[in-house]
Protein backbone atom coordinates (compact mmCIF):
# COMPACT_ATOMS: atom_id res chain seq x y z
CA UNK A 1 0.00 0.00 0.00
CA UNK A 2 1.52 3.55 -1.28
CA UNK A 3 2.37 5.85 1.48
CA UNK A 4 -0.31 8.88 1.80
CA UNK A 5 0.79 12.07 3.07
CA UNK A 6 -2.07 13.49 2.07
CA UNK A 7 -1.66 17.70 2.72
CA UNK A 8 1.49 17.50 0.78
CA UNK A 9 0.00 15.49 -2.35
CA UNK A 10 -3.94 16.66 -2.40
CA UNK A 11 -4.85 20.01 -2.56
CA UNK A 12 -7.76 22.19 -2.19
CA UNK A 13 -9.22 24.43 -4.89
CA UNK A 14 -10.86 27.56 -3.04
CA UNK A 15 -12.83 30.24 -4.17
CA UNK A 16 -13.64 33.57 -2.22
CA UNK A 17 -11.89 37.26 -2.10
CA UNK A 18 -8.66 38.24 -2.28
CA UNK A 19 -7.95 40.33 1.06
CA UNK A 20 -5.16 42.03 3.55
CA UNK A 21 -5.18 39.93 6.28
CA UNK A 22 -1.77 37.32 6.62
CA UNK A 23 -3.36 34.80 4.40
CA UNK A 24 -4.56 36.54 2.00
CA UNK A 25 -8.02 35.22 0.94
CA UNK A 26 -11.33 34.99 2.79
CA UNK A 27 -12.32 31.78 1.47
CA UNK A 28 -16.36 31.57 0.67
CA UNK A 29 -15.97 27.29 -0.76
CA UNK A 30 -13.63 24.61 -1.52
CA UNK A 31 -14.67 24.06 -5.16
CA UNK A 32 -13.00 20.71 -5.71
CA UNK A 33 -9.63 18.94 -5.47
CA UNK A 34 -6.37 19.25 -7.44
CA UNK A 35 -2.96 17.45 -7.46
CA UNK A 36 0.85 17.84 -8.31
CA UNK A 37 2.20 16.58 -12.06
CA UNK A 38 5.53 18.66 -11.91
CA UNK A 39 6.53 21.37 -13.38
CA UNK A 40 4.41 23.46 -11.29
CA UNK A 41 1.56 22.25 -12.85
CA UNK A 42 -1.20 20.43 -11.30
CA UNK A 43 -4.64 19.14 -12.56
CA UNK A 44 -8.28 18.86 -11.85
CA UNK A 45 -11.39 18.27 -13.23
CA UNK A 46 -12.65 20.31 -15.86
CA UNK A 47 -16.01 21.30 -13.97
CA UNK A 48 -14.55 22.53 -11.23
CA UNK A 49 -11.88 25.17 -12.68
CA UNK A 50 -15.12 26.01 -14.95
CA UNK A 51 -16.69 26.87 -10.85
CA UNK A 52 -13.50 28.45 -10.20
CA UNK A 53 -13.15 30.80 -12.60
CA UNK A 54 -16.62 32.62 -11.18
CA UNK A 55 -15.52 34.18 -8.00
CA UNK A 56 -13.72 36.96 -7.52
CA UNK A 57 -10.49 35.36 -6.38
CA UNK A 58 -9.74 31.47 -6.97
CA UNK A 59 -6.62 29.93 -6.01
CA UNK A 60 -4.16 26.70 -4.61
CA UNK A 61 -4.88 26.29 -0.92
CA UNK A 62 -1.62 25.01 0.79
CA UNK A 63 -0.65 24.15 4.52
CA UNK A 64 2.80 22.30 5.78
CA UNK A 65 3.09 20.90 9.09
CA UNK A 66 -0.63 22.01 10.60
CA UNK A 67 0.22 25.65 9.60
CA UNK A 68 -2.75 28.09 8.79
CA UNK A 69 -3.35 28.09 5.01
CA UNK A 70 -2.07 30.01 2.36
CA UNK A 71 -3.66 30.78 -1.35
CA UNK A 72 -1.24 30.39 -4.07
CA UNK A 73 -2.89 32.33 -7.51
CA UNK A 74 -4.13 30.13 -10.11
CA UNK A 75 -1.50 31.86 -12.88
CA UNK A 76 -2.46 30.19 -16.41
CA UNK A 77 -4.94 27.24 -16.96
CA UNK A 78 -6.50 25.34 -19.83
CA UNK A 79 -9.61 22.56 -19.69
CA UNK A 80 -10.60 20.25 -22.10
CA UNK A 81 -14.05 19.98 -21.91
CA UNK A 82 -14.78 16.93 -23.44
CA UNK A 83 -12.81 15.27 -20.93
CA UNK A 84 -14.12 17.20 -18.21
CA UNK A 85 -10.26 17.66 -17.38
CA UNK A 86 -8.06 20.78 -16.54
CA UNK A 87 -4.58 21.76 -16.04
CA UNK A 88 -2.93 24.74 -14.47
CA UNK A 89 0.02 26.42 -13.26
CA UNK A 90 0.96 28.14 -9.88
CA UNK A 91 4.15 29.49 -8.07
CA UNK A 92 3.66 26.25 -5.42
CA UNK A 93 6.38 23.67 -6.84
CA UNK A 94 6.77 20.88 -4.45
CA UNK A 95 9.02 17.74 -4.74
CA UNK A 96 7.08 14.81 -5.47
CA UNK A 97 4.23 13.57 -7.16
CA UNK A 98 2.66 10.12 -7.80
CA UNK A 99 3.60 7.99 -11.47
CA UNK A 100 0.20 7.51 -13.76
CA UNK A 101 -0.26 4.12 -16.00
CA UNK A 102 -1.14 3.88 -19.01
CA UNK A 103 -3.18 0.52 -18.41
CA UNK A 104 -6.72 -0.01 -17.46
CA UNK A 105 -7.25 -1.20 -14.22
CA UNK A 106 -9.50 -4.43 -13.72
CA UNK A 107 -12.71 -4.27 -11.56
CA UNK A 108 -12.37 -5.24 -7.76
CA UNK A 109 -8.81 -3.20 -7.84
CA UNK A 110 -8.56 -1.81 -4.78
CA UNK A 111 -7.82 2.00 -4.64
CA UNK A 112 -7.40 5.33 -2.75
CA UNK A 113 -8.85 8.72 -2.99
CA UNK A 114 -8.20 11.62 -0.81
CA UNK A 115 -9.71 15.01 -1.60
CA UNK A 116 -11.66 17.80 -0.19
CA UNK A 117 -15.61 16.96 -0.42
CA UNK A 118 -17.55 19.06 2.28
CA UNK A 119 -14.20 20.35 3.57
CA UNK A 120 -14.85 23.85 4.42
CA UNK A 121 -15.61 23.95 8.71
CA UNK A 122 -16.91 27.80 9.75
CA UNK A 123 -16.78 26.80 13.09
CA UNK A 124 -14.44 26.40 14.13
CA UNK A 125 -12.86 28.23 10.87
CA UNK A 126 -10.56 25.54 8.78
CA UNK A 127 -10.63 23.06 6.10
CA UNK A 128 -9.98 19.47 6.06
CA UNK A 129 -9.01 16.53 4.09
CA UNK A 130 -10.89 12.75 3.71
CA UNK A 131 -9.37 9.79 2.55
CA UNK A 132 -11.12 6.84 1.08
CA UNK A 133 -10.36 3.36 0.46
CA UNK A 134 -12.58 1.01 -1.67
CA UNK A 135 -12.08 -0.66 -5.20
CA UNK A 136 -13.23 -0.79 -8.92
CA UNK A 137 -16.75 -1.78 -9.73
CA UNK A 138 -16.65 -1.78 -13.55
CA UNK A 139 -15.16 0.46 -16.71
CA UNK A 140 -17.66 1.32 -19.50
CA UNK A 141 -18.28 4.24 -21.64
CA UNK A 142 -19.18 7.62 -20.64
CA UNK A 143 -21.43 9.50 -23.09
CA UNK A 144 -22.17 12.28 -21.03
CA UNK A 145 -18.75 13.53 -22.47
CA UNK A 146 -18.06 14.63 -25.79
CA UNK A 147 -14.61 12.79 -26.30
CA UNK A 148 -17.11 9.40 -24.99
CA UNK A 149 -13.74 8.44 -21.95
CA UNK A 150 -13.41 5.24 -20.40
CA UNK A 151 -14.61 5.73 -17.08
CA UNK A 152 -14.67 3.53 -13.39
CA UNK A 153 -17.18 3.57 -11.60
CA UNK A 154 -15.97 3.68 -7.53
CA UNK A 155 -17.20 1.72 -4.80
CA UNK A 156 -16.34 4.88 -2.98
CA UNK A 157 -18.79 8.32 -2.71
CA UNK A 158 -17.86 11.36 -4.30
CA UNK A 159 -20.12 13.83 -3.43
CA UNK A 160 -18.99 17.75 -3.97
CA UNK A 161 -15.55 18.39 -3.26
CA UNK A 162 -13.73 15.64 -4.17
CA UNK A 163 -14.07 16.13 -7.78
CA UNK A 164 -10.46 16.15 -9.06
CA UNK A 165 -8.90 13.56 -6.69
CA UNK A 166 -6.39 11.07 -8.23
CA UNK A 167 -7.63 7.51 -7.95
CA UNK A 168 -4.37 5.40 -6.57
CA UNK A 169 -3.90 2.12 -7.96
CA UNK A 170 -3.22 0.36 -4.29
CA UNK A 171 -1.45 -2.20 -5.79
CA UNK A 172 0.78 -0.34 -8.13
CA UNK A 173 0.72 3.00 -6.21
CA UNK A 174 0.08 4.55 -9.23
CA UNK A 175 -2.65 7.35 -10.73
CA UNK A 176 -5.10 5.09 -12.74
CA UNK A 177 -8.17 7.93 -12.99
CA UNK A 178 -9.39 11.38 -11.62
CA UNK A 179 -12.33 12.12 -10.04
CA UNK A 180 -14.99 13.46 -11.71
CA UNK A 181 -18.14 13.15 -9.79
CA UNK A 182 -20.94 10.78 -8.91
CA UNK A 183 -23.45 8.94 -10.96
CA UNK A 184 -25.86 6.58 -10.63
CA UNK A 185 -28.37 3.70 -12.53
CA UNK A 186 -32.15 3.42 -11.72
CA UNK A 187 -34.25 0.25 -12.58
CA UNK A 188 -38.26 0.58 -13.27
CA UNK A 189 -39.25 -1.96 -11.00
CA UNK A 190 -43.12 -1.68 -11.50
CA UNK A 191 -46.24 0.58 -11.99
CA UNK A 192 -49.17 0.99 -9.75
CA UNK A 193 -51.98 2.16 -11.65
CA UNK A 194 -55.45 3.23 -8.86
CA UNK A 195 -58.28 6.35 -9.38
CA UNK A 196 -57.71 9.10 -7.76
CA UNK A 197 -59.72 10.03 -4.84
CA UNK A 198 -59.10 13.58 -5.04
CA UNK A 199 -60.22 14.37 -8.34
CA UNK A 200 -61.27 12.45 -11.37
CA UNK A 201 -58.44 10.41 -13.56
CA UNK A 202 -55.68 7.84 -12.12
CA UNK A 203 -52.97 8.59 -10.33
CA UNK A 204 -49.34 6.66 -11.20
CA UNK A 205 -47.14 5.49 -8.60
CA UNK A 206 -43.55 5.12 -9.96
CA UNK A 207 -41.09 3.06 -8.22
CA UNK A 208 -37.66 2.78 -8.95
CA UNK A 209 -34.36 1.22 -7.43
CA UNK A 210 -31.29 3.07 -7.14
CA UNK A 211 -27.39 2.58 -7.32
CA UNK A 212 -25.27 5.36 -6.75
CA UNK A 213 -21.04 5.10 -7.29
CA UNK A 214 -18.57 7.51 -7.68
CA UNK A 215 -16.86 7.89 -11.53
CA UNK A 216 -13.75 8.90 -12.15
CA UNK A 217 -12.07 8.93 -16.29
CA UNK A 218 -9.34 6.56 -16.56
CA UNK A 219 -5.72 7.85 -16.89
CA UNK A 220 -5.06 6.21 -20.21
CA UNK A 221 -8.01 8.38 -22.01
CA UNK A 222 -6.14 11.36 -19.83
CA UNK A 223 -3.41 10.61 -21.21
CA UNK A 224 -4.51 11.24 -24.87
CA UNK A 225 -5.58 14.71 -24.88
CA UNK A 226 -3.23 17.70 -25.61
CA UNK A 227 -2.71 20.95 -23.89
CA UNK A 228 -1.12 23.87 -25.05
CA UNK A 229 0.11 25.13 -21.99
CA UNK A 230 1.80 21.97 -21.18
CA UNK A 231 3.73 22.27 -24.82
CA UNK A 232 2.29 19.12 -26.31
CA UNK A 233 0.44 15.70 -24.86
CA UNK A 234 -0.14 14.98 -21.33
CA UNK A 235 1.62 11.60 -21.76
CA UNK A 236 5.14 13.48 -23.11
CA UNK A 237 4.75 15.78 -20.24
CA UNK A 238 4.58 13.04 -17.97
CA UNK A 239 7.38 11.03 -19.01
CA UNK A 240 9.84 14.66 -18.97
CA UNK A 241 8.81 14.78 -15.46
CA UNK A 242 9.53 10.91 -14.60
CA UNK A 243 5.73 10.77 -13.93
CA UNK A 244 5.36 7.59 -16.87
CA UNK A 245 7.28 5.18 -18.29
Amino acid sequence: MPKLDGYTLSFPLLGGKLISDPHGMDVKSVIGTCFYIGNGFYITAGHVMKEAIEFDFFALGVTESLQPWSPFKIEEWETNEDLDVSVFRTEHIIKKAFPWTDKYVDSLVDVLITGYPHALSKEPPGIFRRDFKGYIITRRPYYRLKAIPNIYELSIPCPRGISGAFVLDNVTGKICGIVIGTDKSELDLHYITEDSIEKDGKTIYHKTETSTYGIAVTSKDILQAEFRILGGSFSNFLREQNLLD
